[in-house]
């Protein structure tokens, strides 16, 4: 089980609750951690950095944002890393060295956690009051939906027939088109893995 804490630690704990390892950041860590195939740990914290952390809690990279980092992140089929940040942009880094591929730029700061969807799509809720479609492989705009008011903690699912829903500021649930039939078959696809929120400790 991995878990941050205020103290500015993640933890890793075994199956029995009994403590592994613990890593440090520089301040409070909300994000909820990721976790890719070869057991890599993947989390945001509000030191403004993106880490990964090997399984046996040693630091693989980390990655500089302009600010606080209160999303988690998502993983893609080819190990790419998707994460938020409140410097208003989404982040593709690469899983293996933690180079940016790319960033997008929102109108707001980003708190939910993106989603990843078939078809190449991610799916971005961002405080200026839109739900952003992009494409995974080069980071530009596909459409997007404008709400009445801020997307702020709600973080998008994906329905099997295409639906990308979250809720807003405004207390309506939204229930969106997409271009995706469901989340993508990677190993982290969206907040706590997937539709279920059953993620694997």
């Amino acid at each position: 089980m991995y878990f941050g804490c205020e103290d500015d630690k993640l933890y890793a704990l075994n199956s029995n609750g009994i403590l592994l390892w613990t890593f440090s950041t520089g301040a409070e860590i909300v994000s909820s951690p990721a976790i890719a195939a070869d057991g890599t740990v993947y989390f945001g914290s509000a030191d403004w950095k993106v880490y990964a952390v090997k399984p046996d809690g040693t630091l693989k990279w980390q990655y500089l944002t302009g600010f606080q980092i209160l999303s988690s992140p998502v993983v893609g089929p080819d190990g790419t890393v998707y994460i938020a940040s409140r410097d208003n942009h989404i982040y593709a880094l690469n899983g293996e060295k933690g180079s940016i591929k790319w960033s997008f730029r929102t109108e707001g700061q980003i708190y939910s956690t993106p989603a990843l969807g078939k078809y190449g799509f991610l799916y971005v809720a961002s405080w200026d009051k839109k739900l952003y479609a992009i494409k995974v492989d080069d980071g530009t705009i596909v459409w997007f939906y404008e709400a009445t008011q801020p997307f702020l903690w709600s973080s998008p699912a994906i329905t099997s027939d295409g639906f990308v829903c979250v809720g807003n500021f405004d207390g309506t649930f939204y229930a969106i088109q997409s271009l995706s039939p469901g989340l993508e078959s990677s190993q982290w696809p969206r907040f706590r893995k997937n539709n279920a929120s059953n993620s694997r400790f």
